[in-house]
C-alpha cells in the first residue's frame, strides 16, 4: 500500500513538473486532450459499465471495475486532489501498475515464497472484507426494527421547558424577582440583565430538558415549579438563578427518518461486533506472543482462563 501511494503521488508530482516545463499556450491543450482520452476512453465515467475497458497495456485491458477498486483503495490519498483529476490519476496509476506487474512476472517474482505469503494474506483479507460486508448489510427494514428496539428501551419521560436569568449575587436575583412581580417581561429582563449566554441569545430560554441534564440545584428547583411560576433565587456554582417554568410535556422519540442515516452505521457496527463475538465463541484462541498480550489466553467465549484471575 505504501508503494502504491508513493506511486500515485509521483504521478501527480511529475504531471505538475511537466505543466511547468511546457509552453502552456501550445502544448497544454494537446497534453490534456491525450490525458483525457486515456482517462475516459470512449465514454464518460457515469456511462461506463463494470467491464468496460478504459485503457490497455500491451493488450491487457484495464476496466472500469479496476478503476472502482483502485479508487476505493486509494480514497484517502485521492482526497487531496480536485474531483476532475482523480479519475485521470487512477487510470495512469493502473497503467503503470500493469507495466510493473508484467515486469515482475517476467522476473519470476510471482514464483517466490515472499509473493506467495503476501498473496495468501491478501486473499484472507479479501475473504474477511467480503464476509464482513455480507454479514453487516443493513436494509431499511433492519434499521426500522433497530429503531423500534431502541425506542422500546427508552419509555417517555417528563421534560420541562424553562427560562432563567443568571446573576452574580442573591440581592440581584431578589431585585429581578421584584421587577417580575411588578409586571416586567421575563425574556426582556433576561436579555438586559442575565450574564448567561442564553439571556442575550434567547431571552433565557433553555428549551425542553429532562432529569439529569442540568446542575442538580437548578434542576430540583425548576421541576418543582408549576407552569408559569417563578422561583425564588437558586444558588449554583454558576451564580444565582431566577427560573420561570414555561411548559411540561412527555418526551417523544425522534422521528425514524430524521435519524435513519445515523442508525444505519451504528447497526453495522453492532452487527460486526456480534459477528466477531459469535465466531470467537466457536473457536479456541491462544495467544503465543507473550510480550504483546501479557500471557493472556482466551477460550472461544472470550473469557479469561484461571491464570488471569485476580488474586483473592
Amino acid at each position: 500500500m505504501g508503494g502504491e501511494t508513493n506511486l500515485l503521488n509521483d504521478i501527480a508530482a511529475l504531471e505538475e513538473k511537466l505543466m511547468k516545463l511546457v509552453d502552456t499556450k501550445k502544448a497544454f491543450p494537446a497534453l490534456m486532450a491525450g490525458f483525457f482520452l486515456v482517462a475516459v476512453g470512449t465514454g464518460t465515467a457515469s456511462a461506463l459499465a463494470e467491464g468496460d475497458v478504459v485503457a490497455t497495456v500491451d493488450g491487457k485491458a484495464i476496466t472500469a471495475s479496476d478503476v472502482a477498486f483502485a479508487t476505493r483503495e486509494l480514497e484517502t490519498q485521492l482526497a487531496r486532489y480536485p474531483e476532475p483529476r482523480r479519475r485521470e490519476l487512477i487510470i495512469r496509476y493502473l497503467v503503470d501498475r500493469a507495466l510493473m506487474v508484467k515486469a515482475a512476472r517476467a522476473a519470476g517474482i510471482d514464483k517466490t515464497p515472499a509473493y506467495k505469503k503476501r498473496l495468501q494474506y491478501l486473499q484472507d483479507q479479501a475473504l474477511r472484507d467480503l464476509l464482513f460486508k455480507k454479514e453487516t448489510a443493513v436494509s431499511d427494514a433492519d434499521a426500522r426494527a433497530f429503531y423500534d428496539k431502541l425506542v422500546a428501551k427508552e419509555p417517555p419521560r417528563e421534560e420541562i421547558r424553562a427560562r432563567h436569568i443568571l446573576v452574580k449575587t442573591e440581592d440581584e436575583a431578589k431585585a429581578i424577582i421584584k421587577e417580575l412581580e411588578g409586571g416586567a417581561d421575563f425574556a426582556a429582563l433576561a436579555k438586559a440583565k442575565s450574564t448567561g449566554p442564553s439571556g442575550k441569545k434567547s431571552g433565557g430560554d433553555l428549551g425542553f430538558f429532562g432529569a439529569g441534564q442540568m446542575i442538580k440545584p437548578f434542576e430540583k428547583a425548576a421541576f418543582a415549579l408549576k407552569k408559569g411560576e417563578i422561583s425564588k433565587p437558586v444558588k449554583t456554582k454558576c451564580g444565582w438563578h431566577v427560573i420561570k417554568l414555561e411548559d411540561r410535556r412527555q418526551s417523544k422519540p425522534p422521528a425514524f427518518e430524521g435519524i435513519k442515516d445515523k442508525l444505519i452505521p451504528l447497526l453495522r457496527r453492532t452487527k460486526g461486533e456480534e459477528l466477531i463475538s459469535r465466531l470467537r465463541k466457536s473457536a479456541k484462541i491462544e495467544f503465543m506472543d507473550k510480550k504483546a498480550v501479557k500471557d493472556k489466553k482466551e477460550n472461544g467465549d472470550g473469557k479469561k482462563t484461571g491464570a488471569d484471575k485476580p488474586a483473592e
